[in-house]
C-alpha cells in the first residue's frame, strides 16, 4: 500500500507538527515521522534479506532483535523506510496504525532510564492522543542496525 500521507508542518506554524506513521512492537506504541516511510507491505513478503522495490533495496531488520525483545509472530507488517540519508530499511513491526499529528511541543527527551543504545535509536518520548510513544530517530537507528542486524 502505498504510503503518501501530508508531509509538510500544520497550521502551528512552521515545523511546529509534522506528521508520523504510528506502528506497535511487542505491545509498545512507536511513531517515526512520515516523510521517512515510502510504502506498507504485509508481513511473509520479506523472503531473504532485503526487498527489492521500486528501484531501491531494503535490508529486512526485525526491530524486536534491534530492541532485544522476544521473537513475535510473524503476522505483521513490512514498513519500507529511508532515514534522508541514503540508507533504506524494511523494518518488521508487529502492527500499523493510523497517521497522525505530532506537534514538536509534545516531544520530551528520554528519560535516564533509556542510557544504553536507546539513545541513538529514538528521538524521545511524545503525548500522542492519551498514550505515550516511542518517536523513533530514523537516522540513527539505521546507522546502527544497518546493514549488520538484517533479520535472517
Amino acid at each position: 500500500m502505498p504510503f503518501d500521507w501530508g508531509r509538510s508542518a500544520g497550521d502551528g506554524g512552521p515545523g511546529s507538527t509534522r506528521s508520523v506513521a504510528l506502528f506497535t512492537v511487542a505491545c509498545v506504541d512507536y511513531a517515526i515521522d512520515a516523510a521517512r516511510v515510502r510504502h506498507l507491505f504485509p508481513a511473509g513478503r520479506e523472503a531473504g534479506r532485503s526487498i527489492a522495490f521500486d528501484g531501491a533495496t531494503f535490508p529486512v531488520i526485525d526491530l524486536r532483535s534491534i530492541f532485544r525483545l522476544p521473537a513475535g509472530p510473524r503476522t505483521g507488517r513490512v514498513l519500507l523506510m529511508d532515514d534522508g540519508a541514503g540508507r533504506t530499511a524494511a523494518l518488521v513491526v508487529d502492527a500499523v496504525g493510523t497517521p497522525a499529528r505530532l506537534d514538536q511541543r509534545a516531544l520530551t527527551a528520554l528519560p535516564p532510564v533509556f542510557r544504553g543504545q536507546e539513545r541513538v535509536h529514538f528521538e524521545g518520548l511524545a503525548l500522542l492522543d492519551d498514550r505515550v510513544v516511542v518517536v523513533i530517530a530514523p537516522r540513527g537507528l539505521l546507522a546502527r542496525a544497518w546493514p549488520r542486524q538484517v533479520a535472517v
